[in-house]
Parts: C-alpha cells; structure tokens; sequence
C-alpha cells in the first residue's frame, strides 16, 4: 500500500509527542493537573480540542507547543488533501504505524546499548 505525502514525517511528529510531554514533565515545565497561570494543552488531533486536555503548562512552553502541534496539522491537511483521503483515515493510519513500531522496533535506553551475550561461553563451571 503506497504512504500518503510525507507520511514518515507525520509519524515521527506523531509518536515524538508524548516523549516531549513525559520531558516537560521531568523539567517541570509541564503538569498532569493544573496550576494557577498554567496553559491547557491541546494534542496533535483536532479532535483533542473538544476533550479535557491532559496536561498544563507554563505559557513558554504552551507557545512553543501549540506551533509544534499546528505545523503538524497543517503539514497533515496538506498530506491527506494531496493523497486524497480523509484526515480521520490519516489519523488512524498514523495511529496504528505507531503502535506497531512500539511493538517490532525494541525500545533503546538512552545513552547506552544493550550487552551481546556470546554464545560459546568457555568460562569453567564448577559443578558439586
């Protein structure tokens, strides 16, 4: 099945979004529950914007967010305009690559790379 327009793009936008909230949160520029002078955060779906929203953060954050999350819709309207789907059906697309990249790719911890296990271990065992 041939990808829509700049459909790798979308889907790095698509799963990089949670991992900048779960950072802001680490930094402490954003937050679960909200805080006085704190902006309500909108997510990359035009849907989101009739949910409650998930996250608060301070308006430095929030600014930079929202042109983040409006880039991608405009990049996303073009993309789905030009393949001639829906964006809905982009949506979902989008959705379902990024769960299975979860699931296939295996997830690498930051700053080191796992052991390789040699397979012909010649250390002695003792045995009683």
């Amino acid at each position: 099945m041939k990808q829509p327009l700049m459909f790798r793009k979308l889907l790095n936008h698509w799963m990089t979004a949670p991992k900048l909230l779960d950072a802001g949160i680490e930094n402490g520029y954003v937050a679960r529950e909200p805080r006085e002078n704190w902006v309500p955060l909108k997510g990359l779906s035009p849907i989101s914007d009739l949910k409650p929203p998930q996250a608060y953060a301070n308006p430095g954050w929030a600014d930079v967010h929202y042109r983040w999350v409006m880039k991608f819709r405009r990049l996303e309207a073009f993309s789905a305009f030009w393949s001639g789907i829906s964006k809905a059906e982009l949506e979902a697309r989008l959705e379902t690559y990024a769960l299975l990249m979860k699931a296939l790719v295996p997830q690498q911890t930051s700053g080191s790379t796992p052991a390789r296990q040699c397979s012909n271990d010649t250390s002695p065992t003792t045995t009683t």
